[in-house]
């Protein structure tokens, strides 16, 4: 799984870089098989104002061709709580599409037996 990670009006440190790998690959832990790469957007929207402006974008790539990305984002004063809380947003995405994509198979499959069996 390929990650690619950049930051904008700040500079990435270090210990934010780690803290971002460690997050988003537990998150997609589960299914790492089905993804081909993951894309994390971190921003300062307003600069050295301060506030609730600090925002992290992850966009996940499926390994299946003709399926769409999972994107999501997540803002918060604190840029470790907002990388923390986007990572549990797309275990959360990704865990529906998964789910999602097994069920139709299921009543693909339940729909075939039944035309095979009339």
């Amino acid at each position: 799984m390929k990650m690619d990670i950049h930051a904008t009006n700040f500079a990435m440190t270090p210990p934010l870089l780690r803290h971002v790998r460690s997050r988003v690959t537990d998150a997609l832990a589960p299914a790492r098989a089905s993804v081909a790469g993951v894309m994390v957007r971190l921003r300062d929207l307003n600069g050295p104002k301060g506030g609730v402006d600090k925002r992290c974008r992850i966009a996940v790539w499926p390994s299946r061709r003709g399926s769409a990305a999972a994107v999501v984002n997540a803002v918060d004063r604190d840029l470790y709580t907002a990388v923390d809380a986007a990572a549990a947003k797309v275990r959360e995405a990704v865990r529906r599409r998964r789910k999602r994509r097994r069920t139709l198979r299921r009543e693909y499959a339940a729909r075939r037996l039944e035309r095979q069996a009339a």
